[in-house]
């Protein structure tokens, strides 16, 4: 007869149960991997796009040092602004004085 039993039976159900159990957790592990991957990935797209900002700064900086050398400084500047300013309310007065005077002749 059979040699089949009862305990062959669960024996073979259990490991079909521990097949599904193990592809289960091996879909999670796979999925969490491939989660990582891109992680990953898109983390070094963003290290190489600051890497190229940088860059772009630098080079923008470097480029406002040379023309900070060729120019005036601020105090430099604020004084050539000021003599400007009396420069130009000295030739309003004079305006203001020959509109008076052209006034007064008419």
């Amino acid at each position: 007869m059979s040699d089949n039993t009862g305990g062959d039976r669960r024996d073979n159900s259990e490991s079909i149960l521990e097949r599904h159990l193990q592809t289960g957790i091996s879909t999670v592990l796979i999925g969490l991997v491939l989660w990582v991957g891109m992680s990953v990935s898109s983390g070094q797209e963003t290290i190489a796009r600051l890497d190229e900002r940088v860059l772009w700064l630098t080079t923008e900086v470097r480029g406002f040092r040379s023309n900070a050398t060729n120019h005036l400084s601020i105090s430099v500047a604020d004084q050539k602004f000021a003599q400007l300013y009396t420069h130009i309310q000295t030739i309003e007065l004079k305006i203001e004085r020959l509109r008076i005077a052209d006034n007064g002749t008419n």
